[in-house]
């Protein structure tokens, strides 16, 4: 069965982020199971750096006025697809690993166990030992509970209830989208938070270190519940993801996930902190984190022109 990436790429201006990114999508070029990357981008954008690269000829393009939606990306599946494929969505500074376990997903993962299954993945950062102790410690926590992912895994075509939700926010760089979608995926999919297995590497040196942290004003740290929450923001967030905080979800990665797939059972999931059962504490969380983020962004802003 054929696999799929999907991208979503911008004209970045900051030259060592470029090739973190340049460098991610050869990487899943690379790969011998890989058979196309569709990849989302503005027709202004020039294309020739992509072209550049080894084995270019698995690249389409697609022509986007701004950025791409999770909804872009299935219209577009459903419009262009007519056969059975793997679909994988997947943030820009992600790469697959080689390996037999995505080699062959199709047949240890979606032919196996129960019938409407999907997969998220969380990352191994690539070369961790750049990093500071305080990011690889808080992702470490993340982590364990489950809230993030970077690459969300389907077989085509898609559960056809599943289609009926709401799809119109941004893949990446938008605080909560990772919760929102492992929401959406759990209420029609068994979803696995396999990232030991089908392991994924992210590569995201060049921004983390302290002064860009405060340069660029790349994450907000509040807590929440006694725990530390920690948003990717800049002036491009989407914060529509935040608007649906009562969907988010989280999926332990630590989970007996070899168990649950011979078993045909449901692995746990849990409702993200910040999706509360109090409509009053719920409403208060999202109050509190637009004005947060609006208030990032225009410190962004005026940094920017300074």
């Amino acid at each position: 069965m054929k696999k799929k990436i999907f991208l979503n790429y911008y004209d970045e201006k900051n030259l060592a982020r470029k090739k973190e990114y340049l460098f991610c999508i050869q990487k899943n070029l690379n790969l011998n199971f890989i058979s196309e990357i569709y990849i989302f981008l503005n027709k202004d954008i020039n294309k020739k750096e992509i072209l550049n690269l080894k084995n270019s000829q698995k690249i389409t393009f697609i022509h986007i006025v701004d950025r791409v939606n999770f909804d872009d990306i299935i219209k577009f599946c459903i419009k262009n697809f007519n056969e059975k494929c793997i679909i994988i969505i997947s943030n820009l500074d992600i790469f697959l690993d080689q390996s037999n376990e995505w080699e062959n997903i199709d047949k240890d993962f979606f032919a196996i166990g129960t019938k409407e299954k999907s997969l998220v993945c969380s990352r191994h950062n690539f070369e961790e030992h750049k990093l500071p102790d305080e990011t690889l410690y808080f992702e470490k926590l993340s982590w364990d509970r489950g809230d993030f992912s970077d690459v969300w895994v389907f077989e085509y075509p898609f559960n056809n209830i599943f289609l009926k939700e709401n799809f119109n926010f941004s893949v990446g760089n938008a605080p909560g989208c990772d919760g929102l979608m492992m929401g959406l995926m759990n209420k029609y999919y068994s979803t696995f938070a396999w990232g030991k297995k089908y392991k994924i590497y992210h590569y995201d040196i060049c921004r983390k270190d302290t002064s860009n942290k405060a340069k660029l004003n790349f994450y907000i740290s509040s807590k929440i519940s006694g725990k530390r929450v920690s948003f990717i923001l800049n002036d491009r967030a989407d914060i529509n993801p935040t608007l649906r905080m009562n969907e988010w979800y989280r999926i332990p990665n630590n989970q007996n996930w070899e168990k649950i797939l011979y078993e045909k059972s449901n692995g746990v999931a849990y409702k993200s902190r910040l999706n509360s059962n109090y409509k009053i504490k719920n409403k208060l969380s999202l109050i509190y984190h637009i004005l947060l983020f609006k208030l990032s962004q225009t410190i962004y802003k005026i940094n920017k022109i300074l």
